[in-house]
Parts: C-alpha cells; structure tokens; sequence
C-alpha cells in the first residue's frame, strides 16, 4: 500500500496472505527476508513441519512495515537471493531504495509531476497559444530602446518597477499596496497557490481550463477537485458553489475568459461565488488573461476594492502582444497582497520589462484599436462558421473560440 497512510488504508483490504505497508516495504523482503509468501530458504523446517495444518483452514494476512534502516542493513541479501533465482526485477526494487539513502530528494509533490511540455513549432498562421497575430509596433519598441539607453544598467532598479506598480493601481482604482509584479501571470498563479495551497488542502477549479492549474496544486500536494462544465461549456454555477460548501477549499480558481473555451461569467455572480468562498474561510482566484477581449460588462476589478478574498490575475502577454518579455500583475485587497508579497525576491521584475509596461501602456490607444480589430474579426468567423452545416460553435469573450465538429472530413470536403 503505497499511499500517504497506509496503516488507515488497511482496513480496506479484505483479502490478501501479504500486505506490504509504505514506500520502504518492497515486496522482494517478504519473497526472501519477511517469509510470507513463496520463499527460500526453508530454515529445515520441512524436516519436521507438516504440509498441512490447522492454520490452513484460517483466513490470515502477513502485515509487513520497513523502514530504510533495516533495507540498507539487510536488503543486500535480498538482492543476492533475487539475483540467484534470476529476477532482477525484485533485487532493483529493493536496491533503489537502498541506494536512495543520502541522495538529495525533491519534495514529493514535485517528484509526482511531468513537467509542462512546450513544443516550438513554426507556422504560417500560429494560433496554438493564443498570441497576439501582430509584434509590438516599431515605434512603441524605438521608445522602449530609447528609454533603456538612458538607463544605466549596472544598479538595481526600484524606481521603474515602482512607477508602474502605481501606474496599474491608479488605472484600477485601488491603492498601490494591492498591485504585485512579476514576470509573468502564471509566476503569480504559482506564488498564490503556494502561500495559499496547504498539504491536504482542496484546490477547487473548471474542467476543461488551463492544464498549468492541477500541476501546480500538485506540487503543493494539494487536493484537487475538478467542476466539470456544462455541456454548452459554461459554467457550472450551481456546482461550483456546492463544491465550495462541500469541501471548504483553500483556493477556488476560476479562468475567465476561460481557456480553451473562451466562456464568461457576470460580475455579481463571480461576487456570490467569492462570498461563498469566504464563508468557507478561501480565496477565489480569477486568472484573467484575456479579459482585454471580453465585453466591459465582465469587468471585474471592483470586487478587489469591494471583497476581502479576490484575487485578480493579468498580463501584458496577450493584448498587449509581450509575450515573450513576461510581464503580468495581480490585484489583490492590501492584507492578501502584502503576504503574497513575501514570495518575491528582490529586484524580481527586471528593468526592461518594467520600461515596457510603461510605454505599452502610453501607447494603449494602439493596442486597444487591435483588439477591436479581432473582435470584429472573431466574430465575422463564427458567423461563417455557425452558417456551415456539421459546426457548433461555442460563444467565446476571448481571442479564440471552441468550436464542435461532427465529421470533420465531411466538413472539409464540403
């Protein structure tokens, strides 16, 4: 039983000769060392013993718990009498914990995970990601050269970061003390979930959503509980909100727009969800990388000045087309904020993205132009789309949209 405690999960376990509790407890010592099941040698005992006994008209099981003392002092002779009967399978077993003993060891939250997989591919119309279609304009990259150039570059930069810290906040409404930095949106998703997301804690998030979610919940060794949506792919309301009271989660993250299906949720029903959240003593969590694309009516950033558990997830990444510079912040109330600013190292944001926040935002107008540019765009292609016969396409607030295809090859083919 290799789980977090097994001794509780025993009492599960109706039938077995053998049960081997914890990571330590191989199978292989009870095959030669422990003696429950087939095993060698017999210790003589076949001089005397009989084949047959009272104990074999009983039900009984083998309880076996190790700890990595008794492997590393005994488990070579294991190995050598697994080797001897040509299974090499069960002396391994045994000889990686045994060599495992001084080794540096991450924590097992991080040992159980598979690293987010990035794959660089090239394309004539890139969309896996989600980008912005158009660079930075030249005329925004010529100010942010000339403004670095005046820079030195040898010193430690409070100031800038600092500028646009209140830059954000003033633009927000709420006091500087609510805006973090950081170099990316999902380095701040990662700080909240790791001051916020306990061992054993739940986790509550969307099904479909972004994949980054569950693995950092993960890392925390945090439980997670997965709201599925809707059919239509909208969200749950009444299931999420049950779940919350149900399970009492530390973190209920919502993605909204939400990835990859582009769906929304109201402003008061995202404040009924945080007042449920905070009944139940957790923070709710609305990762809004696209919220530049959706309607006004979705703003959200009231809810920051109004509740005292919201937490507001931004970047430049997407609408602001930085990707590739990092650059994303949070809103948060002043108390939240000024915990989550204990994750930061110092220095954190580098100057280069800090300059592009500001110019970026000097020259909003031009961005804000390109988003109504894919509006209009995004919504001229569901329309086409909706038209064709075999497609059903999901109502998206972001730079992309869901859609359902029946037959694909007899949609292309026409």
């Amino acid at each position: 039983l290799q789980v977090e405690k097994p001794w509780a999960a025993l009492t599960r376990v109706r039938n077995a000769g053998a049960i081997f509790l914890g990571s330590q407890s191989p199978v292989a010592i009870g095959d030669y060392y422990a003696g429950p099941n087939h095993c060698l040698p017999t210790g003589t005992t076949a001089r005397f013993s009989s084949c047959l006994s009272v104990e074999d008209f009983m039900k009984r099981s083998n309880l076996c718990e190790l700890n990595m003392d008794f492997l590393v002092r005994w488990g070579r002779d294991v190995e050598v009498l697994a080797d001897g009967e040509r299974l090499p399978a069960h002396a391994t077993s045994v000889r990686l914990r045994r060599e495992s003993v001084g080794r540096p060891r991450a924590r097992r939250g991080v040992r159980s995970v598979t690293p987010y997989l990035l794959v660089d591919e090239e394309a004539e119309v890139k969309l896996n990601q989600n980008e912005s279609p158009w660079d930075v304009p030249p005329e925004v990259k010529a100010a942010v050269a000339e403004r670095l150039a005046a820079m030195p570059w040898n010193r430690y930069h409070q100031r800038i970061p600092g500028e646009l810290r209140e830059r954000i906040a003033g633009d927000a409404g709420v006091a500087p003390e609510s805006v973090l930095l950081a170099s990316g949106s999902n380095l701040l998703l990662q700080w909240i979930f790791e001051a916020y997301a306990a061992p054993g804690d739940t986790i509550l998030l969307p099904r479909p959503s972004f994949s980054l979610y569950p693995l950092w919940a993960d890392v925390c060794e945090a439980r997670v509980e997965a709201v599925p949506l809707t059919e239509s792919f909208a969200y749950d309301v009444p299931s999420f909100q049950e779940a919350i009271r149900r399970s009492s989660p530390a973190l209920t993250v919502l993605c909204l727009p939400n990835n990859p299906t582009g769906t929304e949720l109201g402003v008061r029903v995202v404040h009924e969800m945080a007042r449920t959240a905070s009944e139940h003593g957790g923070l709710l969590v609305v990762d809004e990388a696209y919220r530049e694309f959706s309607d006004p009516a979705y703003d959200r950033t009231a809810l920051v000045r109004e509740l005292d558990n919201v937490i507001l997830v931004r970047t430049f990444s997407k609408a602001y087309a930085a990707a590739g510079m990092r650059l994303g912040y949070l809103l948060a109330p002043p108390a939240i904020a000024a915990e989550l600013d204990k994750m930061v190292p110092p220095f954190h944001l580098n100057l280069f993205a800090a300059v592009l926040g500001m110019t970026v935002l000097d020259h909003r107008a031009v961005f804000e132009e390109r988003v109504r540019l894919l509006l209009a765009e995004r919504g001229r292609m569901i329309d086409s789309l909706r038209a064709m016969k075999g497609i059903e396409v999901v109502s998206s607030e972001a730079n992309f949209f869901l859609m359902r295809v029946a037959d694909a090859s007899a949609v292309y083919s026409g």
